[in-house]
């Protein structure tokens, strides 16, 4: 018999079988047909542009809560959520925690004085956290809650710290120049500067003002405090001192009470001689 050509062609029979493969050869190669891995598919989750801020969790203190102080209460209810002086408030009140801009006004509300876990150490942050805003901006809280605004600053951080621990009302008003508006004005463009009022002249013959009870205590602890501590500056020294002098007692606050009355009485006695001359 006559032995068959062998034939060209490859035995596939059908062209899905083979792919192409590339160049002047054009032949068709076999593909393996083995089993497909399942395609891995990525998935996206969905991130939050901003991180959450979590709600405050607001304990009860030993004083009223500011709702229900009729002096206080109005005065945030009508405010705004993003007013300057309430965000202010409750930086001091909660420790400068975040919450939503929509809750500041609730939050305060529903404050009732700070809660202290160490008496010692906490009283001290919360003075710092006091200290460490300008002197008009206490006068502006401490007058916002009915408190005697006039003092050095040492006095209004301690006066302020002490109704935070336990808010009480007050039938008493104030009124300060607001510090938020005046940062609002200064972005202004400047205006035309009015004529500076000469200063009175101090009399050198008039008597000297009375001090304090705090003002006698710092007479008497400043010179070692800025022996303990040489590389500290005047503001810390001052920090120092109000620190000092909220940590002592009674009885030896009233040391230096007395001797502010003293100093007072003092005072009026000097100031009735000198009147007299002047007329």
């Amino acid at each position: 018999m006559p032995k068959k050509k062998a034939s060209s062609e490859s035995p596939a029979k059908s062209k899905r079988d083979y792919t192409v493969v590339g160049g002047l050869d054009k032949r068709l190669k076999p593909i393996s047909l083995g089993k497909r891995s399942p395609k891995k598919v990525d998935r996206f989750e969905e991130k939050e542009e901003h991180p959450r801020v979590h709600d405050l969790v607001i304990r009860k203190g030993k004083g009223k809560k500011l709702e229900s102080l009729d002096n206080v209460e109005p005065q945030i209810t009508k405010r705004t959520n993003n007013d300057v002086l309430l965000r202010e408030i409750h930086g001091i009140c909660f420790g400068g925690r975040p919450t939503k801009s929509t809750q500041v006004k609730s939050d305060l509300l529903a404050f009732s004085g700070v809660v202290y876990e160490d008496d010692k150490k906490d009283r001290e942050k919360l003075e710092d956290r006091i200290y460490k805003r300008h002197k008009g901006d206490i006068q502006e809280i401490l007058a916002f809650f009915g408190q005697n605004p006039k003092g050095e600053k040492e006095d209004l951080v301690k006066r302020l710290a002490d109704f935070l621990e336990s808010p009480k009302a007050s039938k008493d008003t104030y009124e300060v120049a607001s510090s938020s508006s005046k940062k609002r004005s200064s972005s202004k463009s400047p205006s035309r500067k009015s004529p500076k009022k000469a200063r009175k002249k101090k009399d050198p013959n008039a008597p000297k003002k009375a001090l304090s009870g705090y003002m006698f205590f710092v007479k008497d602890a400043r010179h070692d405090l800025a022996k303990k501590h040489p590389s500290e500056g005047v503001t810390d020294i001052a920090k120092r001192l109000g620190q000092a002098w909220g940590k002592l007692g009674k009885d030896e606050k009233r040391k230096y009470q007395d001797k502010a009355d003293k100093d007072k009485s003092r005072y009026e006695r000097e100031m009735k001689t000198y009147n007299k001359r002047g007329k």
